[in-house]
């Protein structure tokens, strides 16, 4: 009986996905570490504003603010959270 490889028919697209959800997972994880949502929650409503707090780079934190927005996770108003 001829093995049949459990590659074939793994679409580069199902790949992709696999590939962003580990992201995906990454950036939640380090918004519930950072807790980003009680900052959020808070009033903190900027990137700026939520760096100042946590003593991150506004940079980085919007990058963050970015990949909680691009899964629905959060929304922007008129440049607040």
């Amino acid at each position: 009986m001829a093995q049949d490889d459990f590659t074939r028919g793994l679409k580069t697209e199902r790949m992709t996905n696999i590939a962003l959800a580990f992201k995906k997972a990454g950036a939640m994880l380090a918004a519930i570490d950072l807790e980003l949502f009680t900052h959020i929650s808070n009033g903190k409503a900027t990137a700026d504003e939520i760096g100042a707090v946590l003593g991150i780079d506004a940079e980085k934190i919007d990058r963050l603010l970015t990949a909680c927005k691009s899964m629905d996770m959060i929304r922007e108003i008129d440049g607040q959270h």
